[in-house]
């Protein structure tokens, strides 16, 4: 998982230390063996074997679109029939198993909620989605200046003005609390910006017993948290992916919400198996909250979702044989 991108430290200092031991076996275990594009695993496989995997634009045209643009060349889809072409070839050096085939896990449960912004919600995403620029109330006035930044802003107004200096406004944080009292607890609250998990605990902690996992929380607190969780002294775990994504097992869970999500799909699928693993017993419930406009457009959400969906099947493709169209249209309405 942490080797994939070709370019990092990381892969290049695992690369140099595999070639200085010159081991007899080397194993690289993963979940999860691409991210975005089958071309991740080019840097898996150049480290088992550079002989045979020299090329890395080679290895992107066999099993990828690839295209050249005013920035030069670039990935931009997985071939078709990429995945079963990829099992073949890599035969000898490429093994994998679903949980399915290993473990009798119970099935997970997936709901999709559509939730509605409320109007003053509503009109400030959409002046950012339109203008780039939103008004916050007060004479604040948030800027996105280029395409990047107002993405970031917009998932930021999908889930709460508050996040970027405007009104605590929420329909989608209302239907967090709203959730929690009929499912099952205990639950993990899955967030993407870490003020949400700081805000969201403090609304929380008045009912529930409450436990945060994020970058800000101290690392010799975490597994602490994770203990009491496990063990039913918490009712709740407001988390983000990036941190409760590895070496957490956190199978007590009955109940994941997905408040927030990023592009990420190591971060989504990652954090998804956290509770469907070894010692799981009843079958996990997983709600993604999906901000929609007032009139019932979709929003930056409904193009996140299509993305980790699209990205979750890739790594089902790889292991499971099924091959499926995964280029979908994100639709209106």
């Amino acid at each position: 998982v942490l080797i994939k991108n070709r370019k990092a430290l990381r892969t290049k200092s695992v690369k140099k230390l595999v070639q200085s031991v010159n081991p007899k076996y080397v194993w690289l275990l993963s979940g999860a063996p691409v991210s975005r594009l089958y071309d991740d695993m080019w840097a898996q496989l150049n480290i088992l074997d550079p002989n045979r995997f020299s090329s890395y634009w080679r290895f992107a045209e066999k099993y990828c679109y690839v295209e050249q643009s005013q920035w030069g060349w670039q990935v931009i889809g997985n071939r078709p029939d990429a995945a079963e072409r990829l099992k073949e070839d890599l035969e000898d050096i490429y093994f994998a198993r679903t949980q399915e085939q290993v473990l009798d896990l119970p099935e997970w449960i997936f709901d999709d909620l559509h939730i509605r912004m409320g109007k003053e919600q509503d009109k400030i995403y959409g002046q950012m989605e339109d203008k780039f620029i939103a008004e916050l109330g007060d004479g604040q006035v948030l800027l996105a200046p280029n395409v990047l930044a107002q993405m970031m802003r917009l998932v930021q107004l999908a889930s709460n003005p508050i996040l970027v200096g405007g009104k605590d406004t929420s329909t989608k944080w209302d239907a967090v609390e709203e959730i929690l009292e009929y499912e099952k607890l205990p639950v993990i609250i899955w967030t993407n910006f870490v003020k949400t998990a700081e805000l969201l605990q403090k609304k929380l902690e008045t009912k529930y017993r409450v436990g945060i996992l994020t970058g800000e929380s101290k690392s010799e607190d975490r597994q602490s948290t994770v203990d009491k969780f496990q063990q039913g002294e918490l009712d709740v775990i407001i988390a983000h992916p990036g941190v409760g994504k590895f070496g957490f097992t956190l199978t007590a869970a009955k109940t994941a919400i997905y408040l927030e999500r990023g592009f990420s799909g190591d971060n989504y699928y990652q954090s998804l198996h956290r509770i469907r693993r070894i010692g799981t017993t009843e079958r996990p419930h997983v709600i993604h909250l999906i901000s929609d406009r007032m009139n019932g457009t979709g929003t930056v959400d409904r193009v996140i979702d299509k993305i980790l969906k699209s990205r979750v099947e890739n790594v089902k493709m790889l292991t499971q044989g099924e091959l499926k169209s995964i280029f979908e249209e994100v639709k209106n309405g």
